[in-house]
């Protein structure tokens, strides 16, 4: 295990909430939200709107399938969508660099 994890004291947990977790849809809305954050104007491009609909909706299938697993792996939150983007966008910031012949 990467995190140590250490037990709140019995006097906190009347302080903890649960939130519940958020319906699919909700989820992919957010994940939608969050491409076009990162990508800007390019999601308004017709050809990036389609794009950035399906990088959507592959990142909400993967976020569905890593929370049907068993393990310390079916932990999955929107930061894991964020730094996904966050490297899909370095990627397609070096696409202009790359001199393609």
């Amino acid at each position: 295990m990467v995190y140590r994890v250490i037990p709140l004291p019995r006097s906190l947990l009347p302080l903890v909430w649960d939130f519940g977790e958020l319906s699919s849809e909700t989820e992919k809305w957010y994940i939608l939200k969050i491409i076009h954050v990162h990508f800007r104007t390019d999601c308004y491009n017709a050809f990036l709107s389609h794009f950035c609909d399906v990088i959507a909706t592959v990142l909400s299938n993967v976020q569905n399938y890593m929370r049907e697993m068993r393990d310390e792996c079916s932990f999955v939150s929107l930061r894991d969508v964020e730094r996904t983007v966050q490297v899909m966008l370095w990627f397609y910031k070096l696409i202009p660099k790359l001199h393609l012949d």
